[in-house]
């Protein structure tokens, strides 16, 4: 691979992101001279907007905010050039976080395969957290990006399944695909009692952010017990006060790096196949 190519992570903000560190060894354990950077945008750019400012760019991961801008984006260009795809784990996401350029001589993009590898990584990290097979239900907190990873593979494991979402007022919402949406404020103790799996797919609680805490009310606290499982997504810091919470009440906790690790992995494999 040639020394220019290079790679890298588009979200905003990106002062807590580990991805360049995890990739770099990665790199190296592969001995590839790729660079990886950090690619900010307060505002999406678009996929060939960023070609024109990244012109060595080969591949790049897709965090908070922008996996479903960038899903809908390769999606309806895919509608009418046969050069840009989604591969079967995005199409059943409903949400990409990594991207595979292809170039020609020139080093004009001529297709985009968009990909998700969250979902490797959240079913590698779910057999950390519980090696027996969990019947559920859980409880996934959050409808943004990441959840839709989640949500897939609980669906692929026979887990069934509530979210927690702001979509949500009055009363619980049925979607077509089976779960229930239901509003944040109406999460009592009862509600989380049981779900004996949470899933904590917000960013509600990473660095520099670490008091903060998923917006429940007081009282549904109070339905954690040692019954339960409970994974959050966030990486940084590597326990969040929402699981140490958790764990003070006899719950059996995760964090996000294993889910970061698996899924950093299946993108070099994705990038390089």
């Amino acid at each position: 691979m040639p020394s220019e190519d290079c790679y890298g992570v588009l979200g905003w903000p990106l002062g807590h992101s580990a991805s360049p560190i995890l990739m770099g060894r990665l790199f190296a354990e592969r001995q590839l001279t790729c660079q990886y950077e950090l690619l900010a945008y307060p505002d999406y750019p678009g996929i060939l907007g960023l070609d024109r400012e990244h012109r060595q760019l080969m591949g790049f991961n897709v965090t908070l905010p922008y996996k479903i801008k960038v899903y809908e984006e390769i999606f309806f260009e895919s509608r009418k050039n046969a050069a840009w795809s989604l591969s079967p784990e995005a199409l059943a996401c409903g949400a990409v976080n990594c991207v595979r350029l292809h170039r020609d001589k020139f080093g004009s993009v001529t297709g985009v395969r968009g990909h998700n590898t969250d979902a490797q990584g959240f079913a590698a990290a779910l057999a950390v957290l519980e090696p027996s097979r969990l019947a559920g239900p859980a409880l996934l907190m959050g409808d943004g990006g990441a959840s839709k990873a989640v949500g897939h593979i609980l669906q692929t494991m026979g887990i069934p399944f509530s979210q927690l979402s702001r979509k949500a007022t009055n009363r619980p919402i049925p979607t077509a695909s089976g779960q229930t949406l239901i509003a944040w404020e109406h999460a009592d103790d009862d509600l989380i009692h049981g779900h004996p799996l949470i899933i904590q797919c917000t960013p509600i609680g990473m660095w520099p952010l670490a008091t903060a805490v998923p917006p429940l009310p007081p009282k549904a606290m109070g339905g954690i017990g040692p019954h339960h499982r409970v994974m959050d997504l966030i990486y940084r810091p590597e326990r969040t006060l929402f699981l140490e919470q958790c764990e003070a009440r006899g719950a059996h906790v995760l964090g996000g790096w294993t889910m970061l690790k698996e899924q950093a992995i299946a993108s070099l494999e994705f990038w390089l196949a």
